[in-house]
């Protein structure tokens, strides 16, 4: 079963009054009660706290770059402790959109910079396994990313094709 977001479950009279940081771990306590019952896997999206890549000093510069793009997420930044009933936490992460978000204006001394660094992500994703109950982590593997396609690719295959 594939939940879409914890955050649209819809609440009861006995959930109503919970605060949205008590109603995530209520949902995956609840899931994963269901998944055991009916020895079913349950995937189930939840997002990541909003402050999860805030850069703190904004005088911009290549280590502030780097810096931004350095910074993945981990199973403690996922918004409402959601992770305490998981037996995987995998998080897909994309450094552009962050960088994208930090892009100094057109012919400032900055922007050959910031261009260099974004050229080293663009297209790429990392798929980052935060948590698990049943092997080592973390683990991260690098993948491309299609944004038109909103998947996933596989780089080493796309490697090998460029060679032949």
């Amino acid at each position: 079963a594939i939940i879409d977001h914890i955050g649209l479950v819809e609440r009861d009279r006995e959930t109503g009054k919970l605060s949205e940081t008590e109603f995530g771990p209520f949902v995956t306590r609840r899931l994963k009660m269901v998944a055991n019952r009916l020895r079913l896997p349950i995937v189930a999206a939840a997002q990541l706290k909003k402050n999860t890549f805030a850069i703190e000093d904004r005088k911009m510069s290549r280590a502030t770059y780097q810096m931004a793009i350095g910074r993945r997420p981990k199973y403690a930044d996922i918004y409402g402790s959601c992770e305490k009933d998981a037996n995987h936490v995998i998080i897909p992460y994309r450094a552009e959109p962050i960088l994208q978000e930090l892009e100094p204006s057109e012919g400032s001394e900055l922007h050959p910079i910031w261009e260099e660094v974004m050229g080293t992500v663009r297209g790429k994703a990392e798929i980052i396994v935060a948590l698990s109950r049943h092997t080592r982590w973390p683990q991260r593997k690098e993948v491309g990313w299609e944004g038109t396609k909103t998947m996933f690719t596989d780089l080493q295959a796309q490697a090998q094709e460029r060679m032949f």
